[in-house]
């Protein structure tokens, strides 16, 4: 229940019937802003209609756009292309957006191990460093969930390259 008389209540409704600002009003009225919008928002003394849903213009197409996206897997543009042919005249922001609810949501499977033989990663390159050509060796980490790969360059084939390339990572 508010705390503001009858009388006041009217004139926060008529005064704001007339400027259109919660800010005015309550200046007017002398209550806050918050108690204008209160009032405002209540549905006490007001009109309640009904809210009739509005026909949208994709209504007439929504089974032929369900079934290009979930069992033809077309893209928006696509679709869109479709149901102009059968007389669609909307846009395609209106379109796309129904298509994000109606999508099916793609899950990331498993995906197979990657199996290396030992020294497979490790390949022998000729370079030139500094006028002088040499033999780079690589060493490699692949990263097991996101896949990546981690190279690291050698000049020898030493347990202390090996370990400086972990440490490294």
């Amino acid at each position: 229940m508010s705390r503001l008389s009858e009388k006041t209540i009217k004139k926060i409704r008529e005064e704001f019937k007339k400027n259109g600002s919660i800010r005015a009003t309550a200046k007017l009225v002398g209550v806050s802003r918050n108690a204008v919008r209160r009032e405002i928002r209540s549905k006490r003394g007001a009109q309640v209609r009904a809210v009739s849903r509005r026909q949208s213009k994709l209504d007439p197409y929504r089974a032929k756009i369900c079934y290009l996206v979930s069992e033809k897997h077309l893209s928006g543009v696509r679709v869109l292309e479709e149901i102009k042919e059968l007389g669609y005249k909307g846009a395609y922001s209106i379109l796309k957006d129904y298509i994000r609810t109606i999508r099916p949501k793609r899950t990331r499977g498993p995906s197979a191990p990657i199996e290396h033989p030992p020294g497979h990663e490790a390949h022998p390159h000729k370079v030139s460093l500094g006028g002088v050509e040499q033999t780079v060796h690589t060493g490699s980490i692949v990263l097991c969930f996101s896949r990546w790969l981690y190279i690291h360059f050698f000049l020898d084939e030493t347990t202390e390259s090996v370990i400086a390339l972990h440490q490294a990572f």
